[in-house]
């Protein structure tokens, strides 16, 4: 039995379908039914049961995972346990970016990681506020940046700086927009966004402490997309204030600056038993080097 055979058990287990494991492991969907046949011929035992819908465990394969997750976490521990020991930390670590790089101060933070461990390899990659949890229980990422304080099982999630939110609105709708009540921002068309979105939780307070619901005419889980929707003239989006800010300084937008202040906590993620893994450390406390005030 290998460890990568336990990996791709995990894994299957996980995503109850051979493709996604695939896609996780990077791995053929032959590639990977070849190792779950071979590991079930060796414990003598069927691990799943082959559904429309995909692969479900069987009652010995649920018994089963519990000591591959037990042994997968040992390996973890001994090859974390050694780099600590040789006094180094080396190797790729997996960083969620849930918005764009300049913002999230990529550069500094790659310069400042290479500093002060330069046997870390960052591997950046785009990913949400929502799901960054999930990444993180699946193994997709070692940590990752997210805006709120996400209160997930299993998950430590850290405050590195509180992010300004602006209310705004296209150009055209100026006379519209300034010095507008609360109850008149609500009645103008809105673009909205899921209500876990930590983007938009204190500009929903702010409604729901005066009792007013906003026209929402249109949904997206894209700064981007509002964005552009705003310079369209299709609606008022809350937006991080550097983003707000730029559109109204090139004449594309319109802020509204008559309600209380808006904000948001940008915050680093990991799995809370990897909080001590030297990688994970270096990771989070360069995050905390270069957002530091």
């Amino acid at each position: 039995m290998e460890l990568y055979q336990l990996r791709s058990f995990v894994a299957v287990a996980e995503e109850g379908h051979l493709t996604r494991a695939g896609e996780r492991l990077h791995l053929s969907q032959s590639a990977l039914s070849g190792q779950i046949k071979a590991l079930e011929d060796e414990l003598g035992v069927a691990l799943f049961s082959r559904t429309p819908r995909g692969m479900a465990l069987t009652d010995a394969g649920r018994r089963l995972k519990v000591r591959a997750d037990a042994v997968l976490e040992a390996s973890r521990g001994v090859l974390e346990e050694a780099a600590s020991l040789r006094g180094d930390i080396t190797g790729v670590v997996r960083i969620g970016l849930n918005t764009d790089p300049v913002f999230l101060r990529v550069p500094r933070y790659r310069d400042e990681l290479a500093c002060r461990h330069p046997g870390l390899s960052p591997y950046f990659t785009q990913s949400q506020s929502t799901s960054t949890p999930e990444w993180l229980r699946r193994g997709d990422l070692d940590a990752g940046f997210l805006f709120g304080v996400q209160q997930a099982e299993g998950i430590v999630v850290e405050e590195l700086a509180r992010i300004g939110i602006l209310a705004c609105g296209p150009s055209a709708w100026r006379e519209r927009i300034v010095g507008a009540t609360v109850e008149e921002l609500a009645q103008m068309p809105w673009l909205w966004t899921s209500a876990d979105c930590p983007c938009f939780a204190d500009g929903h307070d702010m409604f729901c402490r005066i009792g007013v619901t906003p026209r929402k005419v249109l949904f997206s889980d894209s700064e981007d997309v509002m964005r552009e929707l705003i310079m369209a003239g299709t609606g008022m989006a809350f937006l991080r204030q550097d983003m707000a800010e730029d559109l109204e300084a090139c004449g594309a937008g319109t802020i509204w600056k008559a309600g209380p202040p808006l904000s948001m906590p940008l915050s680093i993620a990991c799995l809370a038993r990897r909080r001590s893994d030297p990688a994970v450390n270096a990771v989070i406390e360069t995050a905390r080097a270069v957002w530091q005030p």
